[in-house]
């Protein structure tokens, strides 16, 4: 991490026995010349109309810019509340003081700095304050706002308007929130909670990172983590709701670990002169983002009634979710941690608005007439896409996970909908089942269907799909109980829908919630804590734990592009006119390479659209129609009330038309119009990186180079596994590296390169290069969810319960629901929209491969361009920073395995 560097030849040359008052200026200005490998000529200005005195940037050591931004942050402090006390004075002077020479006159010296502040206003204008100290580490940054903190704090408390004015600082210097809480709770001695937060401070504060400076530094910042707490000392201040996520919180911690780690690097890179490495910036920026908004997203979905809103509302220590004994849950709620209770209401329109708590327990549910007598109606008018309540003692929530309370799966069509769309991001989905009724015959049905949606391999169970039988207190008799655990344990176990037992589980939410809230203890609670230790298990380990490795992974890649791209003008290449023009060659070459893939995938696209378009639209909806009528043949059930049985068929209608119309896609669009194109697309996207690889290494032999490893790392972080060296004509091995490369591991999907680009977000599909799995098919489903509730009301209710009759009612208004609503004309939409995503994907990482090579060429001719006016002299000074450069990155990557 880059520090407080002051040379020994800086800190010499300032005169520290001086004791006068103008010491500081006599100091600065008897300065030798000591030219800075940092440009400061952006803050020379500013810290001349501070002292008083023109300054020139060469002779500006990084001491004082951080002494000029104390001494700001300070007086900002003290004049926020418009009253200087005494305690403020005199703090004030001991925090100036600590950096002072022993033998100056430390007032003067401290009016001096406070008088310059106050006339230049630095102390107001964050920007200026910013820009000022833009080139310090997160650690000075931190330290300078830990001594506002302190300043602030001197007399046992903290005014609101100094807090809000360090708020303001601490968020222009870019220090999370979460990190000044801390600060602030330790100065006052109030409890602190958030253990991944004491963490992070402690290691940004020790006093490694500041013995570059001056021992002084390094001391202080040791005073400070003295009054800091240890993070054991935290855990045991923590919350005393009885469900405790302790591996959560470590999870936190080792994100937050990763996270310093990209902003060690980043200020590594911009440590670097001479060297433009904005693309790296720019990468590690986004993965930095990522990193620190992270979250896990766990799922509650099952029919209505079922207990989901209590159950949250046990598993988050608080009453926050509405209840009532009719279903009424008629949006989406996220539940996600935030420094301030407030909620957040997004409308279907994009707009968004914060509502009061009350109106919150009115917006995410719908009215009692409303759920009794005309639902559907109610559901459908709601404006509300979702709501999102943030808080800042959800426990849960602390530890990085956001909880989403979904709809009933079996209610309003457009609940299904809604459901479908957030299993997409859901880390782990929990399903309740009603001990009292276990799996009716519509809930195995959607536990098929979510197992299906969350792992499309059919003889595969879902590893992140938890099965909870809620109400079991309800279950008087042991043997009643044993009766439900072993026709749930057949049907979700023994079939194959959850992947071992530790994924199910019997509780009382409500039980459990009536012990928490009063502190106390029983078994339902220890039923529920046996869910959560399982729930946690999966999430650090079995997904958290593989985020980590990713993402330190991309970290990686990144600090070794810049090796890389170091080490190759750390050799001071001098090209020959032969070798230059050589280059230029294999720039043109690969301009046309990329040209000509691009001009096959622009001519497949034109070509086989419309073929496809037409097929689609002269076959889809006849095909369907036959597929399902076939399909009907083996429909069911075990109702026998003409409502009930008109219910089953209806969700199967439903059900079929996607899983029907999902196969058809595979079968028809995919398999017998595109396969032979992307086959042809993925053999050439392969040729042209060969050229690229052959080309490398001829100009790498020739000049020394390493463009080879440049092209190898771009086309891994593009597609993680896909390997150079592998025979052009094995085309089939190519379809199997480019599949596994792309539609797994670290690339697009998951912090590659591509990463959060709007272009690229599609799903999984996208990547897919021959075979499609049905769950995967972005945006196929758009019909099948709007057809049951139309259905069950065209129907009549009172004649006699045939159920062939029902079955050929259903079809025919399920038929015409498919054609009043226009839902053929989606579905087709969603095709075209597939077929251009297979396409324009492989020409994205064509276009990304090609720029980063003809990148790495012509970064080679301006190196060599530059190394050619260089003196022996620089050309060796040159060679030494870069070897210093490099030594710190291999240091760094060499710690970076071992966070």
């Amino acid at each position: 991490m880059q520090q407080l560097r002051t040379s020994r030849d800086e800190r010499s040359s300032l005169q520290w026995h001086d004791s006068r008052a103008h010491w500081l200026l006599k100091a600065i200005h008897s300065c030798p010349m000591v030219v800075s490998s940092v440009d400061r000529s952006h803050v020379a200005p500013l810290l001349s109309q501070v002292l008083g005195k023109p300054i020139t940037a060469e002779k500006i050591p990084k001491l004082w810019i951080f002494l000029v931004a104390l001494s700001a942050i300070l007086v900002g402090v003290t004049q926020a509340d418009a009253e200087v006390t005494d305690a403020e004075t005199q703090r004030l002077k001991t925090i100036l003081g600590q950096f002072m020479p022993a033998k100056s006159d430390l007032i003067q010296v401290v009016r001096l700095l406070i008088r310059g502040v106050g006339q230049t206003k630095l102390h107001q204008n964050l920007s200026d304050l910013g820009k000022l100290t833009d080139e310090l580490s997160t650690s000075e940054r931190l330290l300078l706002c830990a001594f506002g903190c302190e300043l602030a704090t001197a007399d046992g408390s903290i005014d609101k308007t100094e807090q809000k004015y360090l708020h303001a600082v601490s968020d222009r210097l870019q220090i999370p929130r979460s990190l000044f809480t801390v600060l602030e709770q330790s100065f006052i001695k109030q409890p602190v909670s958030d253990i991944a937060a004491v963490t992070e401070l402690r290691c940004l504060l020790a006093p490694s990172h500041f013995q570059v400076l001056d021992p002084v530094f390094a001391n202080a910042a040791n005073q400070l983590l003295e009054k800091l707490p240890q993070a054991s000392q935290a855990q045991n201040q923590s919350s005393s709701g009885q469900l405790k996520f302790e591996g959560l919180a470590q999870d936190q911690i080792q994100r937050r670990r990763i996270e310093a780690c990209c902003r060690e690097l980043t200020e590594l890179i911009n440590s670097i002169e001479h060297e433009s490495f904005d693309q790296a910036l720019s990468e590690i920026a986004q993965l930095t983002e990522k990193v620190r908004s992270q979250s896990f997203r766990v799922a509650v979905v099952g029919e209505f009634s079922q207990g989901k809103s209590t159950l949250l509302n046990a598993l988050l220590g608080e009453k926050i979710q509405p209840t009532r004994v009719i279903p009424c849950s008629g949006t989406i709620t996220v539940l996600r941690y935030g420094e301030r209770k407030r909620v957040i209401c997004r409308y279907r329109d994009g707009s968004e608005a914060e509502i009061s708590a009350q109106d919150y327990q009115e917006k995410a549910a719908i009215s009692i007439e409303a759920a009794l007598n005309h639902r559907d109606v109610a559901l459908s008018d709601s404006a509300i896409e979702e709501i999102i309540y943030e808080h800042p003692g959800l426990q849960l929530c602390r530890s990085g996970v956001e909880v989403i309370d979904s709809p009933g799966l079996n209610e309003h069509p457009e609940r299904t909908r809604i459901t479908q769309k957030l299993l997409q991001s859901a880390d782990a989905v929990i399903f309740l089942v009603n001990a009292t009724r276990p799996l009716t015959q519509s809930e195995r049905e959607l536990l098929i269907s979510l197992k299906t949606q969350l792992n499309a391999k059919a003889d595969e169970p879902a590893e992140n799909l938890f099965v909870l039988v809620n109400f079991v207190d309800l279950l008087r008799e042991e043997q009643d109980r044993e009766q439900v655990r072993q026709l749930v344990k057949n049907f979700v176990c023994e079939g194959g829908l959850i992947l071992q037992e530790n994924r199910l589980f019997f509780i009382s939410a409500q039980s459990a919630l009536d012990v928490i809230l009063k502190a106390e203890h029983n078994e339902y609670l220890e039923m529920l804590q046996q869910f959560t230790q399982s729930l946690e298990q999966f999430l650090t380990v079995e997904k958290g734990e593989i985020k980590h490795r990713q993402n330190k992974r991309a970290i990686d890649q990144i600090a070794e592009q810049i090796s890389i791209a170091l080490s190759q003008t750390q050799e001071n290449i001098a090209l020959s006119v032969a070798a230059k023009l050589d280059i230029l060659e294999k720039l043109g070459e690969a301009s046309g390479y990329c040209g000509r893939l691009q001009a096959q995938i622009q001519t497949e696209i034109s070509t086989k659209l419309p073929e496809v378009r037409s097929r689609a639209s002269n076959s889809l909806g006849k095909d369907l129609e036959q597929r399902i009528t076939e399909e009907a043949r083996s429909w069911s059930s075990t109702e026998t009330e003409k409502s009930k049985i008109i219910k089953d068929f209806s969700e199967r209608f439903q059900a079929d038309t996607q899983k029907i119309a999902e196969a058809w896609t595979k079968e028809i669009i995919v398999e017998q119009i595109l396969s032979s194109s992307i086959k042809s697309i993925n053999a050439n996207l392969y040729e042209m990186i060969h050229q690229f690889q052959e080309s490398a290494e001829s100009i790498d032999k020739g000049t020394g180079s390493q463009l080879v490893r440049q092209l190898s790392l771009n086309v891994e972080r593009v597609a993680p596994g896909f390997k150079l060296n592998v025979a052009t004509e094995d085309v089939d091995l190519f379809d199997t590296l480019f599949r596994s490369g792309i539609g797994g591991g670290i690339g697009l999907g998951a912090g590659g390169v591509l990463a959060g680009g709007a272009a690229l977000a599609v799903t999984s599909i996208a990547f897919f290069p021959v075979v499609l799995t049905g769950a995967a098919i972005a945006g196929i489903a758009v019909g099948g969810a709007a057809l049951g509730t139309a259905i069950s009301s065209a129907l009549g209710f009172f004649t006699p319960p045939d159920q062939d009759d029902i079955k050929k009612e259903v079809l025919q208004k399920g038929f015409e629901q498919f054609k009043t609503q226009n839902l053929e004309s989606q579905w087709i939409a969603a095709i075209e929209k597939l077929t251009q995503n297979l396409f324009e994907q492989r020409l994205q990482i064509a276009r990304i491969v090609t720029d980063r090579y003809i990148t790495s060429l012509n970064s080679l001719l301006s190196e060599s361009d530059a190394n050619s006016s260089l003196t022996v002299e620089a050309a060796q000074a040159k060679k030494q920073r870069y070897e210093k450069h490099l030594a710190d990155l291999k240091v760094f990557r060499s710690q970076l395995q071992s966070v």
